[in-house]
This record gives C-alpha cells, sequence and structure tokens, in this order.
C-alpha cells in the first residue's frame, strides 16, 4: 500500500540529501584538502541514515519501533540503496571539486541537476487523487536557494585554496 500523505516529506527529505550530500564537497577546507571531502561525505552518509530512521519513526505513528530498531532490524540492503542514492546525488558537488572545476562550473554542475530533478519529481508521483506539481516546486525552489547560497558563502575558486 502506497502513502501518498507522505509524499512531500519524500521530497523534502531527497532535497535535504541533495544540498548535504554536494554542501559537504564545495566549501574552502576541500578545496584545500580534497581527502577532506571523503570524510564529510562518509560522515554525512552515516548521519542521513540516522535522520531517515529519525524521519520514518516520526511519519510512522502505528509503529513502536525507536530510531535504534529501525536501523538494526532493517535488512543492511536498504542502508546500501540509501548510501548509494547519497553517492549518486552527491556526483556534480564531488566531480567539480575533484577536477578542481572553477566556481562557476561548480555552480552549473550543482544548479542544473536540481531543475532536471525536482521539478518533474511532483508528476513522478503518480497520486490519482492529487498532484504534487506545487510542493516539488517549492522544493526546486528550495534546494536551488540553499545550493547557490552555500555555494556563494563557503565555496572558493582552486586557485585560492591552494594558498
Amino acid at each position: 500500500m502506497v502513502h501518498y500523505e507522505l509524499a512531500p516529506w519524500g521530497m523534502f527529505f531527497a532535497g535535504l540529501m541533495y544540498v548535504v550530500g554536494n554542501g559537504v564537497w564545495m566549501n574552502h577546507l576541500v578545496r584545500q584538502r580534497r581527502w577532506l571531502g571523503w570524510l564529510f561525505w562518509l560522515l554525512a552518509a552515516a548521519v542521513l541514515l540516522v535522520l531517515a530512521a529519525m524521519f520514518e519513526t516520526r511519519l510512522d505513528a502505528d509503529s513502536e519501533l525507536g530510531v535504534w530498531e529501525r536501523l538494526s532490524t532493517v535488512d543492511l540492503e536498504n542502508h546500501w540503496i540509501a548510501v548509494t542514492l547519497f553517492a549518486l546525488i552527491s556526483v556534480p558537488g564531488a566531480a567539480s571539486v575533484l577536477l578542481k572545476q572553477t566556481q562557476q562550473w561548480t555552480r552549473y554542475a550543482v544548479l542544473l541537476p536540481v531543475l532536471m530533478v525536482f521539478i518533474p519529481l511532483g508528476s513522478q508521483i503518480q497520486n490519482p487523487d492529487q498532484s504534487y506539481w506545487a510542493v516539488s516546486l517549492g522544493v526546486t525552489v528550495a534546494v536551488f536557494a540553499l545550493m547557490l547560497l552555500w555555494q556563494s558563502l563557503l565555496d572558493c575558486e582552486p586557485e585560492e585554496a591552494s594558498v
């Protein structure tokens, strides 16, 4: 049974994963020492798994399971799927930093996928009763603005990072 009423929470969480996954790469510390990007990303992946369990615990009113029980009783394949998805949506920021792209190209790399992924997200949830276009547009605008703000405040040019 599909719980369509939880779809906005899933879209919000996907947006959070995108912002965190790319954000850990787009900062002056990682531009200076790229190995920190991998460390920050691994820590963020662990935190997001716990956050996902917290979301699920909060949204599933019928279950008596707590956060730790949700993390430990779930099949490990589910954790692997979540971390793989997190890795895939982190690619634009990671590739831009690892390949020493300029700030402008990094901005394009992280903002264009936001438009391509999050705008059609509402139509992919095929709820027969309600459309999620407004929610997906809201999530798109929020993720776009957060990524632009994050990159503007924390990122630097590759040449500046090596100084």
